[in-house]
């Protein structure tokens, strides 16, 4: 009997000592949204935790109307305005412990809506808490490993190859060439390196940032959550911010978007995919301008981002290439701001922005981009061709035989039908094994085991791809009708030709090839 007490006393004590720390929490929490209320952000910046502020602050990126930089588009940050008048409430539904943390789970009510948010903080100590990111939260335990430029964690080696590491440190060096970083900037970026996490699936990049995304740029803490690697467009998204110098926390979705997409591609397809994409709906009038010119507008395409990012980043790339880098982020600045900023900018006054801009009547702007648009039709795969060349390579199935010619810049594939609606790959391969997995070889070939497989030149009478297995890239692609009209197959309809730009399968003769029936 008297163990029994004592067993219920423990108990009693225990959930006693829980709801204190609950307590405390909350009023650490409320404590801080008071602190952001009254404008007193020397104070809500020092209860974030002394990593997370150094991280942040490190590659000094800085953000306009961000005082405190950690708490960047989160719920709470998104909605203080409307906290300080009173036309939102906010309360405490629940704080929960799980290892060192405390998951902190808050409801702001506006207008009608509720609006979830989530906050972490240490809870080692409930005298002395601080805000964590969920990075760390998260995170902390992950594997870490670095490049020239980046500093990558992952949970699983099997993730990534380190291959894609090397096209990465290529690309920023490449792309802050081109945008303008200075040597400081760059040298600062090699030094310092900027973080990127590696995550597994799509669930894990939205439980890590808390967005509904396959990859993300989370600028509070300069870093990138994707499940690609390299994440070309999030890329992108943090260079053009880190060169700009103190940006403003928010800009015009069509350009903060469509310039990662010309410039970084998105989400598995690269840029030269994304903008023949935005060709073939621009001509074919499945997306129009206007209807993407307003943050509410585009907004609205983001159940379907095939539509609007490749059409946006086909417009931002015409614009790039008619007012050159310098006057491009002038314009890019114009459509920054505070949320409430960008967001009130009409269609009416994006078209008189980019007009006044380019020195050109909108009409004219019109005709001019519809010049452009016909330009970005091929994405780095042409049909035809003619059977010349050094042979290296020939292959073939039951159903057909493919031959690879190359030239100075090009491989001409030359696949002979033995059956008129066969399908099928060459797929190029390295020596040995490795941890890594690649999940687009894993979609394509569900049947074989991944054995450090590079490329893959898929073809069919209506369409043929290249694809880059360690980057889960689509390089290149020509379909029938939706780049060009143009058949793949010759007059007798017995051999398809097409033309595929070297660069997409660097080292070709080297790799060990093999063709697959895929019908």
């Amino acid at each position: 009997m008297k163990r029994l007490l004592v067993i219920i006393l423990l108990l009693t004590s225990q959930l006693v000592f829980a709801q204190d720390k609950e307590r405390d929490i909350e009023k650490f929490f409320l404590g801080y949204v008071g602190q952001l209320k009254a404008a007193d952000y020397h104070s809500a910046a020092n209860a974030w935790a002394l990593l997370d502020r150094t991280i942040s602050e490190q590659l000094r990126v800085y953000y306009t109307d961000e005082p405190v930089k950690m708490e960047m588009d989160s719920p709470l940050w998104e909605n203080i305005e409307k906290l300080r008048d009173g036309s939102a409430t906010l309360a405490v539904d629940t704080v929960r412990f799980n290892r060192d943390f405390a998951s902190i789970n808050y409801t702001i009510k506006v207008g009608g809506r509720s609006i979830p948010g989530r906050s972490y903080a240490v809870s080692e100590s409930v005298l002395n808490p601080r805000f964590v990111s969920a990075l760390h939260v998260y995170c902390e335990s992950w594997e870490e490993t670095s490049s020239r430029f980046l500093r990558l964690k992952y949970r699983d080696p099997s993730l990534f190859q380190p291959a894609s590491l090397d096209q990465a440190d290529q690309f920023i060096e490449e792309t802050g060439r081109k945008i303008g970083l200075s040597a400081e900037q760059m040298i600062i970026l090699e030094t310092i390196k900027f973080n990127a996490f590696l995550c597994e699936s799509y669930g894990e990049v939205e439980q890590v940032s808390g967005k509904l995304a396959l990859g993300i740029l989370m600028p509070s803490m300069d870093a990138v959550i994707s499940r690609y690697m390299p994440p070309y467009h999030e890329l992108v998204q943090f260079l053009v911010n880190y060169s700009l110098k103190n940006p403003p926390g928010h800009t015009h979705a069509f350009f903060k978007y469509g310039t990662a997409t010309f410039m970084g591609g998105r989400w598995g397809r690269s840029a030269e995919v994304q903008l023949a994409m935005g060709s073939y709906l621009y001509l074919n009038d499945l997306a129009e301008l206007d209807t993407l010119m307003s943050s509410q507008a585009f907004g609205s395409f983001e159940a379907n981002p095939d539509f609007a990012y490749p059409l946006a980043g086909l417009f931002c790339e015409y614009l790039w290439n008619e007012l050159g880098r310098v006057k491009y982020f002038e314009l890019y600045r114009q459509f920054s701001g505070t949320r409430a900023q960008v967001n009130a900018i009409t269609a009416g006054q994006f078209k008189e922005m980019v007009s006044t801009a380019l020195g050109k009547d909108w009409a004219t702007v019109v005709a001019d981009f519809k010049k452009h648009v016909a330009t970005e039709n091929l994405a780095g795969i042409t049909p035809g061709g003619v059977d010349k060349g050094n042979l290296v390579f020939e292959s073939g199935t039951t159903s057909f035989l493919v031959r690879v010619l190359e030239d100075s810049t090009h491989y001409q594939f030359i696949i002979d039908l033995k059956k008129t609606d066969a399908e099928g790959a060459v797929v190029l391969s390295n020596m040995g094994t490795v941890p890594y997995k690649s999940f687009l070889f894993g979609e394509q070939f569900t049947d074989t085991v991944y054995a450090n497989q590079v490329y893959g030149i898929r073809f069919s009478a209506a369409e043929a791809g290249t694809y880059d297995y360690y980057q889960n890239l689509i390089t290149g692609k020509y379909i029938v009708g939706l780049n060009s009209p143009e058949p793949l197959t010759d007059k007798s309809g017995k051999s398809l030709r097409f033309r595929v730009e070297k660069r997409f399968l660097g080292g070709f003769d080297k790799l060990l090839s093999k063709v697959v029936d895929t019908r």
